[in-house]
């Protein structure tokens, strides 16, 4: 129920005639509020997140929690909340408000490694005067879970080295990425670890022992390299490795 608000102030006055004769009268004025004023939000740009891949209520919502009102404080008519549009505009039905609260949830799962944040425009509106309205913004973060394990640059190496190669030659780069935030990180190695080959923190793999590699003994090896990322996770990729050893050139005399 609305009630009219009304202030009421009085002023007395008073009058005197030539003779000295004079008399005095309150006068009661009342300033009835009017519907004239649009409603408003409290601020005009909210920020709020959520974990990628979850629904529900949009959590931390900063400076404080969606509200409008309307204008006229004596009126005071309720507003009804809604959701005008979303950039990137395929998003806006990933969301939805609840007309009464002004609370806003996730309805479909968001992924961070396709957008890290998302503007959402939201009007009040006066529930018994649609042309009276307000508007604000939520920012909305998505937070980053891990949730995408490594990768290699090639699901396949394949290289060629001289026979008897020095301990410490390089051999080849490999290179790993993880789309999560902050990218792979974690451990390499090599399976299995008895070929002559070894791998550093940046994939980088070498020659460990030269003396195996004697072509008429063992013209090529092939193992794998894998990524595994530091625990708890246990997300990991590999990647296949084969390298060729070639006759070492020699001049005769």
């Amino acid at each position: 129920m609305n009630y009219n608000f009304k202030v009421v102030t009085q002023h007395y006055v008073s009058s005197q005639d030539t003779g000295g004769l004079s008399d005095t009268a309150t006068v009661t004025i009342t300033v009835e509020d009017f519907d004239n004023l649009n409603p408003s939000f409290d601020h005009s740009l909210y920020e709020a997140s959520i974990e990628e891949n979850q629904v529900g209520q949009l959590s931390d919502v900063t400076p404080e929690a969606i509200k409008a009102q309307d204008g006229d404080t004596g009126i005071n008519e309720p507003v009804v909340y809604s959701i005008t549009a979303a950039f990137p505009n395929e998003y806006q039905s990933y969301f939805n408000i609840d007309e009464s609260t002004g609370v806003i949830s996730v309805t479909t799962a968001l992924d961070r490694e396709e957008f890290e944040q998302i503007t959402v425009y939201i009007q009040a509106t006066q529930q018994d005067d649609a042309s009276k309205t307000a508007n604000a913004v939520v920012s909305v973060t998505i937070e980053d879970v891990n949730d995408n394990p490594p990768e290699f640059d090639q699901d396949q190496y394949t290289v060629s080295i001289p026979e008897n190669s020095p301990q410490g030659q390089f051999v080849l780069q490999t290179r790993v990425t993880d789309l999560d935030l902050g990218g792979f990180m974690g451990t390499l190695q090599i399976i299995p670890d008895s070929v002559p080959f070894s791998i550093s923190l940046d994939g980088t793999i070498q020659v460990k022992s030269s003396a195996d590699l004697d072509r008429e003994t063992t013209d090529s090896f092939s193992f794998q390299v894998e990524a595994q990322e530091n625990p708890p996770s246990t997300n990991k990729a590999t990647a296949d490795v084969t390298i060729v050893t070639l006759v070492s050139s020699t001049t005769v005399l």
